[in-house]
């Protein structure tokens, strides 16, 4: 039963963007987890540019690295204390 979260920054999504993200999230989901479609659940999650650190970089990307599929391509912040955030 994978469920997918997509943290983006805010910003409207037309309907048709939405059908589509969910089209084929969903469709790659199947193909390779090989799960029925009624198995994948979808959310998605616009977070304000100026949050972006501190509620997806710091606790969702940098304390959870290794868990990660692909890492972004841009210059993540350093940090001595994951605990402080």
């Amino acid at each position: 039963m994978p469920h997918i979260e997509i943290a983006y920054f805010d910003r409207p999504l037309s309907a048709d963007q939405r059908l589509k993200l969910n089209n084929q999230i969903t469709q790659v989901i199947q193909d390779c987890l090989d799960v029925p479609k009624d198995a994948v659940s979808i959310a998605l999650e616009p977070i304000a540019s100026n949050n972006w650190v501190t509620e997806v970089v710091f606790p969702r990307i940098i304390a959870r690295k290794a868990a990660l599929l692909r890492e972004p391509g841009y210059a993540l912040p350093e940090t001595s204390n994951l605990e402080d955030i």
